[in-house]
């Protein structure tokens, strides 16, 4: 829409009256609708097509999200100009869209495929690295990815319920991902000491060979980094040399803690949060079943039992027999 001001001899007899801009310009009114429409969704009911071009953009954007990369994906221009070239002219109305779209029979045309929205084939060995669980022995936990530096939730995030967290130990969350692991050995040398940093240079064959190398248990990083490198190197770094202080924050898990609705309760960057929520036992006897056991149950004598147990017997006897019948 555009608002259109009339005036007669220099006098302005409608200020501001609403039209539809595609009668005036029909190639920019096009463009606005492919743009804000098409690509960014900014209508109420996306069609078919838009719903299936969206689910492949997002599986490339979080390709990039993993890999931290932003060439992945091609840009909105890109996207615009598919559009263009399947369109056989303008259209700058939802209703006179949807009859065309109607009239075509299929909307495959408008049908994204990965060759037209990748700029570069993603890596799948690589991303086959960055994992949608953490999978520990407490359970799988879900991991999400975003590569937006400076921002709260930049790096990898893992969704933690409360009354788990005090049973998951701090070693699931240290080392990240295999995608990113390496990169995060290279962090910790680098922040080293330099007495103890030159010894392992180069810093990048170092962290490769730490990575592919270090075995996978349950001993705190930095304890089982300083035990590698006196067996490996021949030389030994305390455990309390280390640190991820230096560490930019996509190299520290972010420990989301959720409540029962899934809801972010808090998050760190710390291992330490998750001693943070300690698991919630039902104390002996408090239950409801406890109480109504307490309630209503009474300690029978063997006289009794032996006098139930010939009961139901009895009652057992003539519900077998076809000729009599329990009254009810």
């Amino acid at each position: 829409m555009a608002t259109e001001q009339v005036s007669l001899f220099g006098l302005v007899i409608v200020g501001a009256r609403h039209v539809p801009y595609g009668k005036i310009h029909p190639d920019e009114a096009g463009d606005i609708f492919i743009r804000s429409a098409l690509v960014d969704g900014d209508i109420h009911r996306p069609f078919p097509f838009m719903v299936h071009n969206q689910n492949l953009i997002e599986e490339l954007e979080e390709a990039e999200h993993k890999t931290r990369q932003r060439d992945i994906l091609v840009g909105t221009e890109d996207m615009v100009r598919f559009y263009h070239d399947r369109l056989p002219r303008p259209f700058h109305h939802l209703k006179t869209f949807a009859k065309f779209l109607k009239d075509q029979k299929d909307d495959q045309f408008l049908r994204m495929t990965r060759e037209d929205l990748e700029r570069n084939r993603a890596d799948q060995d690589r991303l086959a690295l960055f994992p949608d669980m953490l999978k520990t022995e407490q359970g799988h936990f879900a991991l999400s990815y975003r590569f937006n530096p400076g921002d709260d939730e930049d790096g990898i995030t893992v969704k933690v319920p409360a009354d788990m967290a005090a049973q998951i130990p701090r070693t699931a969350v240290e080392k990240l991902v295999p995608g990113l692991f390496e990169e995060k050995i290279a962090g910790l040398i680098k922040g080293l000491p330099k007495s103890f940093r030159v010894r392992l240079m180069p810093v990048q064959a170092t962290a490769a060979f730490i990575a592919k190398n270090l075995p996978q248990d349950n001993t705190p990083l930095f304890s089982q980094l300083s035990s590698f490198i006196r067996e490996r190197y021949g030389f030994t770094i305390p455990a309390t040399a280390w640190s991820e202080d230096p560490l930019p924050d996509h190299l520290k898990m972010r420990i989301s803690i959720r409540d029962h609705n899934d809801q972010e309760i808090t998050s760190l960057r710390d291992p330490a949060v998750l001693n943070r929520f300690p698991a919630k036992a039902t104390r002996p006897g408090t239950s409801a079943l406890d109480r109504a056991r307490q309630a209503f149950e009474k300690p029978a004598s063997p006289t009794g039992l032996f006098k139930i147990c010939r009961k139901h017997t009895s009652l057992t006897r003539r519900t077998d027999s076809p000729a009599k019948s329990i009254p009810a």
